[in-house]
This record gives structure tokens, C-alpha cells and sequence, in this order.
């Protein structure tokens, strides 16, 4: 799964595994691990466990991603995902 910014810096996850914290609607907020694009870019992350973020996905209506950029601290990104197409 693919999480990307079109301004800033998502921090950590370039030389090494980073981790984000999702929550599927009013659940339990859980922890992915992510890695960073192969070409460096600071604005993209890669969330491994792909068949485990799509399964919260498929039962949800909203999702929360939060992750931490530079010079920004944690930020916490919503997506209305109710309607999204299989």
C-alpha cells in the first residue's frame, strides 16, 4: 500500500523501516511497518502487511494514517473509504 504527500518530508523511513499508526473507523489504533521509496523520495512510504491494511480497509468508512514529517511532528491524515471500488 502506498502512502504519499504532494508537499514535505515523511521522516525516518529513508534508510530504514519506519512504522505509522492507522485506525480503521473507531477501532484500536494499529501499527504498520513502512519502508521508504527506493529512489529516495521523502514524500512516499511503502506500508508492508498490504493484506492486512486492505482487510481493516474493506470494513471500514474512514481511515486514519498517522505519520511523522519533518519539522512538522506527528500529522494524521482521514480518508473516506466507504465507497472505495474492489
Amino acid at each position: 500500500m502506498i502512502f504519499g504527500i504532494e508537499r514535505g518530508q515523511i521522516d525516518g523511513c529513508l534508510i530504514r523501516e519506519c512504522s505509522v499508526n492507522v485506525c480503521f473507523d473507531e477501532g484500536r489504533i494499529r501499527t504498520f511497518t513502512a519502508l521508504g521509496s527506493r529512489d529516495h523520495d521523502s514524500r512516499m512510504l511503502f506500508i508492508e502487511d498490504v493484506e492486512g491494511f486492505m482487510a481493516g480497509m474493506r470494513k471500514a468508512k474512514t481511515v486514519r494514517i498517522e505519520g511523522v514529517f519533518y519539522h512538522e511532528g506527528a500529522r494524521t491524515f482521514e480518508f473516506p473509504v466507504s465507497g472505495f471500488k474492489w
